[in-house]
């Protein structure tokens, strides 16, 4: 998403560096990170994208000083992400985040599948919403498209409120 930062071929590689991301980390990679020998990882963020998290390994991790934000995708199209987690950490990577034009919501730790529930079940709500609407419409004698405008403008009109 920021076209920056490589792959790290060794431990050394991700110790060097300030902000370590995870894209989808799964378990075996946890169980690595749990079982690597006590480094100091202190001045160092753990940014956890769209991973669930194997929490013992995390711990580890922060008592060896690494700060832990959970990043969360939001909305591809807009973009905008969720970060939880170690508050200092999520303000350095939150200005990193916002130089390339990111929305960064800050929410509670751990809420990130909630938030995109919640998101999802709003989404349904709304075009649910729309569709009987439409159906309505379409029955009162307007033709598809008519339905459909009509439909959509009194939605944005109840939104914008």
């Amino acid at each position: 998403m920021l076209r920056g930062g490589w792959a790290a071929q060794t431990w050394d590689d991700v110790l060097s560096a300030q902000f370590v991301v995870l894209q989808h980390p799964g378990p075996r990679l946890y169980e690595e990170m749990g079982a690597l020998p006590a480094r100091d990882w202190a001045g160092r963020t753990l940014v956890v994208c769209e991973g669930d998290g194997e929490t013992r390994a995390l711990a580890k991790l922060e008592s060896l000083g690494a700060a832990i934000v959970h990043l969360q995708l939001v909305d591809p199209r807009d973009p905008v992400v969720a970060l939880s987690g170690d508050g200092k950490a999520i303000a350095r990577l939150r200005r990193v985040l916002m130089k390339y034009r990111l929305r960064c919501l800050v929410i509670r730790d751990g809420a990130g599948p909630a938030l995109l529930a919640a998101i999802r079940d709003l989404e349904d709500a709304i075009m649910a919403a729309v569709r009987e609407s439409d159906q309505a419409l379409r029955w009162s004698g307007l033709r598809g498209a008519e339905a459909r405008f009509v439909a959509l403008a009194s939605a944005f009109r109840v939104l914008r409120c």
